[in-house]
């Protein structure tokens, strides 16, 4: 099994984790796996685009760019209005965080970055996230 994905979602939550303590010290407590899954989302569109690049492939490029666009305006939606577009933010103890996902999804597309560095790197894979 291939190792990125965990090792992505580890990089992910200490990332999250720091970045909501930092800007949002008020939370007591975040719940939610949204960050998590804005991490997977991350990595596979950077994926998706890059494969399909190899390929010249420019509807999937497309596809794929406008999906992380879509995600974008999500999140800047719901820092301007305070409220969550697909999620049900009705009960009074639910505060939704941005943050998270927007530091989720630059994780998820960093480590692909790193992990296609990896592949094409002259030195043998030094910085090795795994296969």
């Amino acid at each position: 099994m291939r190792r990125v994905p965990w090792i992505t979602l580890a990089a992910a939550a200490f990332a999250i984790s720091a970045g909501v303590w930092a800007w949002h010290p008020q939370l007591g407590t975040y719940r939610g796996l949204s960050g998590l899954d804005s991490t997977l989302f991350g990595l596979v569109c950077a994926r998706v685009i890059a494969e399909v690049r190899r390929a010249h492939h420019g509807f999937s490029i497309a596809v794929g760019g406008l999906a992380l666009a879509g995600f974008l305006l999500k999140c800047g939606a719901e820092l301007i209005t305070g409220t969550t577009v697909f999620a049900d933010n009705s009960a009074a103890d639910y505060v939704p965080v941005p943050l998270a996902y927007l530091i989720g999804l630059s994780v998820g597309l960093a480590c692909a970055a790193v992990e296609r560095l990896d592949r094409t790197s002259p030195h043998g894979g030094r910085l090795s996230l795994g296969k």
